[in-house]
C-alpha cells in the first residue's frame, strides 16, 4: 500500500482542502479522507461513502503530477499517519 496527502488551497468551500488517500499497489484509492475549509469531514472506503466524494476507479496521478499545480502540495506518508487520520474521521 502506498498512503499520500495533499493540500488544495482552494476558495472553493464544495471541494476539500486536506485529503488522505490509502492506494493499492495499482494507485488505485482503498479509503479516503477529505477535510473542508469548513470543518466538514468526508471519507470513503470499499463499503463506505459519507459525504459526496467516492473512491475514484482511476489509478491515482503521480506526486509530481499533482506538485505541478501551484495550488497543490501532495506527499507520501506513513500507514501510521493515515490511521491515525482515518480513525479521527468521525471527530
Amino acid at each position: 500500500m502506498i498512503y499520500i496527502i495533499w493540500e488544495w488551497d482552494t476558495p472553493h468551500t464544495d471541494e476539500p482542502i486536506l485529503t488522505y488517500a490509502e492506494l493499492d499497489d495499482a494507485r488505485r484509492e482503498q479509503r479516503t479522507v477529505s477535510i473542508y475549509r469548513d470543518g466538514r469531514k468526508g471519507f470513503a472506503g470499499a463499503a463506505i461513502l459519507v459525504g459526496d466524494r467516492p473512491l475514484s476507479p482511476e489509478p491515482f496521478p503521480q506526486l509530481e503530477t499533482l506538485n505541478a499545480h501551484p495550488d497543490v502540495t501532495a506527499r507520501e506518508i506513513s500507514a501510521q499517519e493515515f490511521e491515525v487520520a482515518w480513525s479521527a474521521r468521525h471527530q
